[in-house]
């Protein structure tokens, strides 16, 4: 599943300076094909809902090594999912979570952000 462009999430991912490859879709979240995901070739898989073997899975993933995210290693696991999928007074925590992942050599604390 990804966020198209009627989703907070797809927001909170503008405001942390990426770009959503569905940010044209006018919908809020839905299911994606494979083949979707390897013609949109992201430079970023950020999945706050994964855990650490299902991230492997992505990274082993059969006709996924071409996809720019997956050949630099740039898929994430976002360890508080709660700052990403909840609208709450906590937001910019989610927003600097998207952030330290799109930006990771960027100074700061980079603990319990993401892992990847």
């Amino acid at each position: 599943m990804t966020v198209g462009r009627k989703s907070f999430i797809n927001d909170f991912i503008s405001y942390a300076g990426g770009k959503n490859v569905a940010g044209n879709e006018a919908k809020d979240y839905f299911t994606c094909s494979e083949e979707w995901v390897i013609i949109s070739n992201p430079d970023i898989i950020i999945s706050p809902a994964m855990g650490k073997e299902q991230m492997k899975d992505i990274l082993k993933r059969s006709g996924w090594a071409g996809i720019t995210a997956i050949k630099n290693k740039r898929v994430y696991l976002a360890l508080n999912q709660d700052l990403i999928y909840r609208l709450g007074p906590r937001i910019l925590e989610g927003i600097e979570i998207i952030n330290k992942c799109i930006y990771p050599e960027k100074e700061g604390d980079k603990k319990g952000v993401c892992a990847n």
